[in-house]
């Protein structure tokens, strides 16, 4: 077992396709993951280890993961990745996927039968001798199983689990899942909802299927535990926040991730903790540096609406035709109220750059490209809109142009 607590490990049950939940990563953090695989059919471990020979850190467990240790019948399916705990039912439906259809005669057909042993993922991680580190995120696709598993994981949800992601059935799993996830002080981060391919009770020509299916049936969930949660119930809280933080991150949920740092900041002597350990991990380098800069950036906000409508009055004449905007001078009055008026001029020239400015350079430097231009789109777009309605800036020949000697005389 890796006594390394600063590594993520990052555990898939069902990964008979080598794939994890885990998003995809620039490889300079790929050292910072320990890669754990689950799959019941212990004919494709061989397979999954080949597909995982480019990652340092693996481990691949030939392990049947339900809610309790015991004995179970393992339905080996015709779709070898719909193969399951639960007996399944025959359909009689034709289910059309682009350039193949499933015909009803393989569709939910049981190739192979075996008795299996299986585990509680609690009990894995109960013993000395563990395989692995227990797993920071976990990623479920097991057919139907996953609130079982999940029911038999409540220790390692209570003190270990950051992030899980997992494949839903909307109409059956999902609320089970959400019960167990939200009892354990999870919160959905994110959900995507798949369309069901043409299905019907007879085979359809080529031409008549139609551009969409059948409708949302299943989906993907991902879930985050409440910073909160970790402070009290996990054993080393400030490194844990700052993988919550960095999960967070490679989701694209930025309030998210400020709401971890803001929990570690706040943390007695985490600080110290993470100078001691920023060298060891890239994911941890990242985040500090990340955090200096974030400290520094000037507070330059967006108007607020009671600026634009301070008054109950004005919010009333907002929707009739007497209404009028309030003027540049007006606005700038209000909004000074609470924007430092000379931090104000010295920092609208950086953010009126089309350069990259240093919050953003942190993330190119670290490989998130499409987060640093998403960052710099938004940047612009905001701070474009509140000179202009501040009447600080003015449209000449479709482009922005900034009025400097009216920022100088503020």
């Amino acid at each position: 077992m890796n006594q390394d607590a600063s590594i993520i490990s990052v555990h898939h049950v069902g990964g008979r396709a080598g794939t994890r939940g885990f998003p995809v990563i620039p490889n300079i953090f790929e050292g910072d993951l320990e890669n754990v695989y689950y799959d019941a059919d212990a004919d494709c471990v061989e397979q999954i280890e080949d597909r995982l020979k480019v990652l340092s850190r693996k481990v691949v467990l030939p392990y049947c993961i339900d809610g309790v240790n015991g004995a179970r019948t393992f339905y080996i399916m015709a779709d070898r990745y719909e193969s399951t705990l639960i007996r399944p039912q025959p359909s009689h439906d034709f289910l059309a996927v682009p350039g193949l259809g499933w015909d009803q005669d393989l569709q939910g057909v049981v190739d192979e039968i075996r008795d299996v042993e299986t585990a509680a993922l609690d009990s894995i991680f109960q013993k000395p001798d563990a395989p692995a580190n227990p797993p920071d995120f976990l990623s479920l696709d097991t057919e139907g199983t996953e609130p079982q598993i999940l029911e038999g994981a409540s220790q390692l949800l209570q003190h270990d689990v950051i992030g899980l992601q997992t494949e839903v059935n909307l109409e059956h799993t999902f609320n089970p899942l959400n019960r167990i996830l939200s009892q354990s002080g999870f919160q959905l981060l994110d959900v995507k909802v798949f369309e069901t391919p043409f299905r019907y009770s007879e085979q359809i020509p080529i031409g008549l299927r139609g551009v969409q299916g059948t409708g949302p049936e299943y989906g993907e969930t991902i879930y985050i535990k409440n910073p909160q949660m970790i402070l009290t119930q996990h054993q080393d809280p400030w490194l844990d926040l700052l993988k919550g933080a960095f999960i967070a991150f490679l989701h694209g949920k930025l309030p998210v991730m400020y709401a971890f740092l803001k929990a570690f900041e706040n943390l007695e002597n985490a600080q110290a903790d993470l100078e001691k350990k920023c060298s060891l991990r890239k994911y941890l380098e990242f985040l500090r540096n990340f955090m200096i800069c974030r400290k520094s950036y000037p507070f330059i906000v967006p108007l607020r609406f009671s600026t634009v409508c301070h008054t109950p009055q004005i919010r009333t004449e907002r929707f009739q035709k007497i209404f009028k905007e309030p003027s540049g001078r007006e606005l700038r009055q209000r909004y000074f109220e609470y924007v430092d008026r000379e931090q104000f001029k010295k920092s609208i020239p950086v953010l009126f750059k089309e350069d990259y400015i240093a919050l953003e350079q942190i993330c190119i430097n670290y490989g998130f490209q499409e987060t640093a231009d998403r960052l710099k789109k938004r940047r612009l777009h905001d701070v474009i809109m509140l000179l202009l309605k501040l009447e600080l800036a003015q449209k000449k020949d479709d482009a922005i142009q900034l009025s400097l000697d009216d920022l100088k005389t503020l």
